[in-house]
């Protein structure tokens, strides 16, 4: 027989009486053995969301698609500068982009908000408002695509608010634009040619989602403390399936890769995919903003004008924020910050309410940001932005429960909850992803 020296083991040894921590581990009646607590976080914050807020369509594609109409433009690039050769004291021609000319005819007015002039069209200057002057308007007279290079279209213009100007005319330069103001038909005219163009689409796919549990048929019988019902198996089960749907919401790619055997295996785009930098965004300007530096209550108004720029007609974006994004802004703005009483009743959690001048920020709070902080990059001090007119939850297959998928003849049982869901993705200018504040 082995004796022991090792306190609480079997076999130990000891002289005198024995205390508490002597008796032998195993033979211990601990109270409270049978709970168990799930210890977690609010993941499914955006699946909530997208559910409470009945944004929720049904398709019956995996791979369904968005159509999108472009505004028409009304900012024109000047592509090449305006020249007067071979022509009266009153015209220029100008080159624009045949794509963008496309939208010009004869009678159109431009303005260039970068050369300015007196009313009469014979003085100019390149100083805003100099000498009481205003920005100029021109009056289109012909267009001809590819007349001045391929893909330049020449526009010939009338300068100087439809005068005519005999000299100090200013040439329009290509790092100008010029912005279209409607059109000036002449007496009796005839009423301009119609300008059509097609939408195009957003392509989206719908991601199978899936997690299992099971017991086996040895194990169902054994009695032991704390044993997990099925049932808590499942709760435990579908906390972590709705958490890792969260990532993919947020963080997930857009792609669709195929088997050698030929089947597909879809994923769908997350958010922060989605949102534009400068050379994808509406106004060429990157929704990847970067604060750079210490939290500052004047530049977050500044990046805010941007993130505000697009968007739903109540200005109102749901923006989800790291746990130190958060106590840097509350740490700024703690008595403009509050809790909104309806939007926390509704989803479950505190939504707090910021107005920002520029639009208003529903907070929440997301565990997820602090999650993908890594030593060299701190999510836990970013924030994504989302307007939730142009995200909505596609269903594909909604979350089911399907028992018993074991093989047959196993001796187990193996419960799964599934669904095939995806991200509805449009107007990526109105989202915006915020980074970069040092602690």
């Amino acid at each position: 027989m082995a004796f022991t020296t090792t306190q609480g083991n079997a076999e130990y040894v000891r002289q005198g009486a024995l205390g508490v921590g002597d008796i032998y581990t195993g033979r211990r009646k601990y109270s409270l053995s049978d709970l168990i607590v799930m210890q977690e976080r609010s993941y499914a914050k955006l699946d909530n969301i997208l559910r409470a807020e009945a944004k929720v369509i049904n398709v019956d594609d995996p791979e369904p698609k968005v159509l999108t109409m472009q505004e028409a433009p009304v900012k024109f690039d000047v592509s090449v500068a305006s020249s007067t050769s071979g022509l009266g004291p009153d015209d220029d021609t100008v080159g624009i982009g045949d794509a963008q000319a496309l939208f010009l005819q004869a009678g159109d007015i431009l303005q260039c908000p970068d050369i300015f002039c007196d009313a009469a069209g014979t003085n100019y200057s390149t100083t805003k408002f100099a000498s009481g002057y205003t920005p100029e308007t021109m009056i289109v007279k012909s267009v001809q695509l590819s007349g001045l290079s391929a893909g330049n279209a020449l526009v010939r213009v009338m300068r100087g608010n439809g005068a005519e100007p005999t000299s100090g005319v200013t040439q329009l330069a290509t790092t100008m634009d010029l912005i279209h103001m409607g059109n000036a038909l002449a007496d009796g005219g005839n009423a301009p040619n119609p300008v059509s163009f097609e939408p195009t689409d957003v392509q989206n796919y719908c991601q199978f989602f899936s997690k299992t549990w099971g017991v086996t048929d040895s194990e169902m019988p054994i009695n032991v403390y704390g044993k997990m019902t099925p049932a808590q198996r499942a709760e435990m089960k579908r906390r972590e399936f709705f958490r890792q749907k969260e990532y993919a919401y947020f963080f997930g790619r857009k792609a669709v890769l195929t088997q050698s055997g030929g089947a597909k295996q879809w994923m769908t785009g997350g958010i922060t995919e989605f949102v534009p930098a400068a050379a994808d965004a509406l106004d060429g300007v990157t929704r990847l903003i970067d604060f750079g530096g210490a939290f500052d209550l004047n530049l977050l108004r500044e990046k805010t004008e941007i993130i505000y720029r697009y968007g739903n007609a109540n200005q109102m974006k749901h923006w989800f924020c790291g746990g130190k994004f958060f106590t840097a802004l509350y740490n700024g703005l703690e008595k403009f910050i509050h809790v909104n009483d309806e939007f926390s009743k509704r989803y479950g959690w505190a939504v707090y309410e910021l107005e920002l001048g520029h639009g208003i920020a529903m907070l929440h709070r997301h565990p997820l940001l602090t999650d993908q902080a890594t030593a060299t990059n701190e999510y836990g001090y970013d924030c994504i932005i989302l307007d939730l007119e142009y995200v909505k939850l596609m269903n594909y297959i909604d979350v089911t429960v399907k028992p018993n998928v074991q093989t047959a003849g196993s001796h187990k049982t193996i419960n799964e909850i599934f669904c095939q869901n995806g991200l509805w993705r449009t107007f990526p200018s109105a989202h915006a992803y915020l980074f970069g504040i040092t602690g």
